[in-house]
């Protein structure tokens, strides 16, 4: 446990937990044994992955999906990584992590559904399913499997809290509460986790002061009816379960009920049923009634079960919970659809069930359970339900004047929820194309220097960036953001989740190497790691919000027009002027320049404006046309071309007829080149061509753009020539037109 040279250090925890996680929800048979691949990556890290050879593993083999809470933890070294506090806490935080979000139900099923579509009906008949209705089933039965195995772990572990609302832009004053499980909440409003390393209490976490006061409405021991349903007479439909059904007839006794052929559940039976149900029947009926004076005054609703091995509850008519329930509609002698271990059966598994608490009566009431036992030769059954209602206690919460994150754990005894965050905007808009821009791209950054490679970073992909900048008047809500090509990345990941107007954030490839390259003095400006490389030949960029819609997908390429200097030589490709109230066309080349030096600039504007160059060089500022140092060219054009003012000097622009090969045919082109200041970003210059200085054309049927060459740190020449060539007896004129924006 040593943070230097203790476990950590040899390995990806991430990695370790995702790998135990996969084969644990799917309860693989070889998982963690014989089918695995370790690897060490580049950082000196052991990783389990891939995840592969699943066969023994689900339905198909592991039986049922529930009971089995550390699927093989025995296995390699998970034993000893559990024992420590925090890898096991990593384990809970990384499952709800995934469930927020690619293990959701939702996205199980999905994931199901796009696997089944690559093998068509088809091929699954020439495998050997009889009929589609077989293939469909068969599907159904592996999402139901894995769906209801998840809904059953998300159970083992203490719930986390319920924001009054999940984040968002809301208004100044807002009053946060939350919904609170069982237990102590705690929380923190600057990111961090309000759970120390070790399990106790992080500095600074705050404890919320609203709870929950739980009334028991049904408890072990209470009175209770049973039927254990035959062929000849089976209770028709659910009306068993309703407040007035007459149970007269069934068997009157106390919580809990079951039957052991051994003597494991006997502190556990009051009604034994080994008479009546043991090789008799799966399924036994329970009846319980309980009377409320006044039921409005509950918001919580909580079911306890002890069970073996699942159980449908109902209250006054209306399904609350179930585990292990059958595949198909429940009937008299329906079956579990897995196992609850004996071990496991004993004890109370809590069912948060507050959305059913409406379905509360006052008067008489009546908890209905379902049970379900394995098979017809089970040698033991236990049923023991308890209900528990709660007022949630009246709490000021927490009144927000500023954007906040909210970070808050349940705690309950030792153990500790996995986080629930949200983010809090105030006087923010959403991001969307016309406040948010790509500006800059750091592609191909320059080689690593000796140092660098020293410190364990040769790759110069390592020192990658990109930066976006909000280009807008208001305060940007960068919440689940994602860039989904080229490069991912998502920002529900990360706790920048605000842009200030004309602030610049960093996406960069490896922390570790940027902080090295660049210092620490932009780490407030980083919002995170992304996934993958940019590629160094140029592709799709594609950055999208929360619902989907395209703030900027483009594509980026290394050659003319496209600047080519970023390919290599050490700059960024740099949006020109990206605060300009127009937003820049993202896939037009000639929004873009390269950096004005190596390195490319992150998080810092990379060029000036005409109001300043006039400052910096005494330029008077109201006199744009005026040339200050007799060489017939004004300030402006001076500020253009990047030239020095107050030193006379000749034009840097030309013009020739030069030979030059089209389509494989050589003939002679008009050619003429500008100087540009590349820092010059509020500039818009257009090449014109003309044959009698009375009609200038700049359009592609008249110009074609041949490429740039770089002068200096501060300077480029940019290169035409004419669209058709030129006869020995024709004039042509060129000329560059200049405004600023």
């Amino acid at each position: 446990l040593d943070p230097v040279d203790g476990y950590r250090r040899h390995l990806d925890l991430v990695d370790f937990v995702d790998y135990f996680m996969f084969n644990n929800l799917s309860r693989n048979g070889d998982g963690m044994l014989i089918s695995m691949f370790p690897w060490k990556g580049d950082d000196g890290k052991l990783r389990m992955g891939p995840a592969w050879d699943y066969n023994w593993s689900s339905y198909y083999i592991s039986g049922g999906a529930t009971g089995t809470k550390w699927h093989r933890r025995d296995r390699l070294w998970y034993g000893r990584l559990f024992s420590d506090p925090d890898f096991e806490q990593l384990y809970i935080d990384r499952w709800f992590y995934h469930r927020d979000r690619e293990m959701s139900n939702a996205a199980i099923e999905a994931i199901i559904d796009g696997q089944a579509a690559e093998i068509g009906l088809e091929r699954a008949l020439r495998q050997g399913y009889s009929s589609e209705g077989a293939w469909t089933g068969q599907l159904n039965t592996h999402k139901n499997w894995l769906t209801t195995r998840a809904d059953w772990y998300d159970r083992q572990f203490t719930a986390r809290p319920v924001f009054n609302q999940a984040g968002g832009a809301v208004a100044d004053g807002f009053v946060v509460t939350f919904s609170p499980p069982p237990g102590t909440i705690y929380f923190t409003t600057d990111g961090s986790d309000p759970r120390a390393p070790g399990g106790g209490l992080a500095p600074g976490a705050q404890q919320y002061e609203g709870g929950v006061l739980l009334t028991t409405l049904v408890s072990e021991g209470d009175a209770v009816r049973v039927l254990i349903p035959t062929a000849s007479d089976p209770p028709a439909g659910l009306g068993w379960t309703l407040s007035g059904f007459i149970d007269t007839a069934w068997m009157p006794g106390t919580t809990g009920v079951g039957y052991d052929r051994v003597t494991s559940y006997d502190p556990h039976i009051s009604l034994n049923l080994d008479a009546t149900m043991d090789g008799e029947n799966t399924s036994a009926y329970l009846r319980i009634e309980f009377e409320l004076a006044d039921a409005s005054i509950y918001d919580v609703l909580n079911l306890k079960m002890k069970y073996d091995d699942g159980f449908i509850a109902y209250l006054n008519g209306v399904e609350i919970a179930s585990d292990n329930p059958p595949l198909t509609n429940p009937v008299w002698n329906s079956e579990s659809n897995g196992d609850h271990p004996d071990s496991e059966a004993v004890n109370f598994v809590n069912f948060p069930v507050s959305d059913h608490v409406g379905d509360l009566v006052t008067g008489t009431n009546v908890l209905a359970i379902h049970g379900l036992n394995g098979d017809i030769g089970s040698s033991d059954f236990l049923i023991t339900p308890e209900l528990q209602a709660g007022q949630s206690t009246v709490s000021s919460g927490l009144e927000l004047h500023d954007s906040t994150l909210i970070t808050a754990r349940t705690q309950v005894g030792t153990a500790w929820s996995a986080p629930a965050e949200a983010f809090f905007f105030i006087g923010t808009v959403p991001a969307d194309a016309t406040n948010l821009v790509i500006s800059k791209i750091h592609y191909r950054p320059a080689d690593a220097s000796v140092a660098e490679i020293t410190a364990g970073f040769p790759d110069r992909d390592d020192y990658e960036f990109v930066e976006l900048m909000n280009s807008g008047a208001q305060t940007l809500d960068l919440t689940d953001l994602r860039f989904t090509s080229g490069i991912t990345f998502d920002f529900s990941t990360t706790n920048f989740r605000t842009l200030a107007p004309g602030e610049r954030l960093l996406l960069v490839n490896n922390l570790a190497a940027f902080e090295l390259r660049y210092g620490m003095g932009l780490a407030n400006q980083i919002a995170g790691e992304y996934s993958g490389n940019l590629s160094n030949s140029g592709e799709l960029l594609t950055l999208i919000d929360a619902t989907d819609a395209v703030i900027r997908s483009f594509t980026y390429y290394d050659q003319a027009p496209w600047p080519e200097g970023p390919d290599g030589d050490g700059f960024s490709l740099v949006l020109i002027d990206p605060g300009q109230s127009q937003v820049p066309d993202h896939a037009d080349p000639f929004n873009w320049r390269a950096s004005l030096a190596v390195g490319g600039a992150p998080g810092m504007p990379d060029g000036t404006t005409y109001a300043a160059w006039k400052a910096a060089n005494g330029v008077p500022t109201p006199e744009t046309d005026l040339d200050i140092d007799d060489d017939r060219r004004v300030n402006f054009l001076e500020y253009l071309e990047g030239t020095i003012v107050g030193t006379p000097d000749d034009s840097p622009g030309t013009a020739s007829i030069e030979d030059i090969d089209v389509g494989g045919v050589v003939d002679a082109y008009f050619v003429f080149r500008f100087q540009r200041n590349l820092a010059a970003d509020d500039v818009i210059a257009t090449a014109e061509i003309s044959s009698d200085l009375a009609t200038w054309d700049s359009g592609t049927d008249a110009i074609v753009f041949l490429g740039r060459e770089r002068i200096d740190a501060t300077t480029e020449t940019l290169i035409f020539r004419s669209a058709n060539p030129v006869a020995t007896d024709q004039r042509k004129f060129a000329r560059v037109s200049a405004v600023l924006r």
